[in-house]
């Protein structure tokens, strides 16, 4: 899982309100290869959501 550390927006509000996220890349980033649709979406809260399609859908981990 690529550490990209950046915030996520939860603006179509899928995932809890009230809580703050940060999303990371499944696989690591190469020059010149696409990043692909999956995601690791980790909560404040502790919670980790999985998805595969960009945010789309999501599945809870923990």
């Amino acid at each position: 899982m690529m550490m990209r550390n950046s915030k996520l927006l939860n603006g179509e509000e899928l995932l809890p309100d009230g809580i703050k996220y940060k999303e990371y890349d499944v696989y690591p980033y190469q020059k010149g290869v696409p990043r692909g649709t999956e995601r690791i979406v980790i909560g404040e809260d502790g919670s980790i959501w999985y998805t595969q399609d960009h945010y789309q859908t999501f599945i809870r981990i923990k």
